[in-house]
């Protein structure tokens, strides 16, 4: 479903140091410094030093790439790479370079092997070319890896008897399905493109980028940043209006990180006003810092971590439905009750508030030792309806959440073909147990 130029890269380290948590991070971790260094030379071109390091200042602290900065997903590799393209190719308003073409065309390449959004990055990045640097063959130097790693998500479908179409009908369709298991609609996902850029980066970023995009209006035409900032904007809210897709953190910020550099233009812009110049550029620029990090740290722990203890950090924080599972899985496994199977009930998404293979990697249980399968409602829809696969009933354990909207459905389907037994570990997670055995052996323990 997803390219797999990140998966061949970690199946290989892994072969060599068998720590996926620890080299997945450490992957997350270097490109995401990496992409802070690369964001002021592609800002430069354009916007000049000053303003290109504010931008790189203000990736530093947007809170969303911080915690991707530290997180397992492909985001922070294909990021890195979108930029240096960007920074090679915008290096071609000066002196014209075949070299500068042919790797920003490299990078792009791999980032279309980590990211379908590259290929729409990719005919950004090609009128911008016709428009701006109007030479064939620095237009044909760029494009002839993009363009071929573009060909290979359309062949190798293909080659198989199916259709990169069947793939976006795919997800279209479970897109919807998540939406109809969290019980959200159009209204919620528009709201969400409000809420999200107005925590992360904030309002003092978002608010300056939108009227130095205003201001400067007259360098877009040559800016790499503002095309791909309306493309990706354009692309996004396409698919919220036709399929009610639902902005996510990691997503909002791929085009967010856009508009960075006209909010570096204003908050330059700012700091050189008159009446503000007794209070010297440095403390302003240090005051803006200081605002902007505290509401991202204020709306993170209220929005996205319920007030939890560290929910302010930009870090992944353990759910407490989460904490309850791990605890649950492990006496499970102390008491040598490896022989039930799981089956997880789940939308697969972000938002839910635990996920089986976390209490796996957290108690060190090796994998085959509690057979566990999961369930995911937005490829199964008729869970909603109470009708669940025969793997659910098969089951001797599953594990739901006991405040979603398909819980009271899958309870009674169960509970017509025997008796159940309820075990509410915590709000958002609730032990069923299904089977004679597990209704004998297993506690709440």
């Amino acid at each position: 479903m997803w390219p797999p130029l990140h998966w061949y890269v970690l199946g290989a380290l892994l072969r060599v140091w068998n720590e996926p948590i620890i080299l997945t991070k450490a992957i997350g971790f270097a490109c995401g410094m990496g992409t802070v260094w690369a964001m002021r030379p592609a800002v430069r071109h354009v916007f000049g030093d000053t303003a290109a390091v504010v931008a790189a200042l203000l990736l530093a602290i947007f809170w969303t790439h911080i915690w991707l900065t530290s997180s397992y997903w492909v985001e922070p590799p294909y990021l890195l790479l979108v930029v240096l393209a960007l920074h090679y190719s915008t290096g071609q308003l000066g002196r014209k370079s075949m070299g500068r073409a042919m790797l920003s065309g490299l990078f792009l390449a791999t980032a279309i092997m980590l990211r379908h959004e590259g290929m729409i990055v990719l005919g950004l990045f090609l009128g911008w070319y016709a428009l701006n640097v109007r030479s064939p063959r620095l237009i044909l130097a760029f494009a002839a890896l993009p363009l071929l790693a573009s060909a290979w998500h359309f062949v190798e479908p293909w080659l198989s008897g199916h259709s990169y179409f069947d793939y976006a009908g795919q997800v279209g369709a479970m897109k919807a399905g998540e939406n109809a298991a969290q019980g959200v609609g159009l209204k919620a996902a528009l709201e969400q493109w409000v809420l999200i850029p107005a925590v992360a980066p904030s309002l003092l970023v978002v608010l300056p980028g939108l009227y130095g995009l205003w201001r400067w209006r007259r360098l877009i035409r040559r800016d790499l940043f503002a095309w791909l900032l309306i493309g990706h904007v354009a692309f996004y809210l396409a698919l919220t209006l036709h399929s009610g897709w639902r902005p996510q953190l990691r997503y909002i910020m791929l085009y967010l990180i856009n508009l960075l550099p006209y909010a570096a233009l204003a908050w330059v812009e700012l700091t050189r006003q008159r009446r503000l110049a007794r209070y010297g550029r440095p403390a302003i620029l240090t005051g803006l810092v200081a605002l902007t990090m505290l509401m991202q740290a204020s709306g993170w722990w209220v929005g996205r971590n319920g007030r939890q203890a560290w929910g302010w950090l930009p870090l992944e924080v353990v759910t407490p439905p989460q904490h309850a599972l791990d605890r649950w899985m492990a006496a499970r496994v102390r008491r040598g009750q490896t022989w039930m199977r799981v089956e997880s009930i789940t939308t697969a998404t972000l938002s839910d508030a635990w996920d089986v293979s976390h209490s796996y990697l957290v108690d060190g249980i090796a994998p085959g030792v509690v057979e566990t399968h999961e369930i995911y409602v937005p490829e199964h829809p008729e869970v909603l309806r109470g009708r669940l696969p025969r793997a659910a009933y098969a089951a001797d354990v599953v594990l739901i959440d006991g405040q979603a909207a398909y819980y009271w459905p899958v309870l009674r389907s169960l509970i017509r073909r025997g008796p159940v037994r309820v075990v509410p570990l915590q709000q958002h997670i609730t032990v069923l147990l299904v089977s004679p055995a597990a209704r004998r052996h297993i506690g709440d323990a």
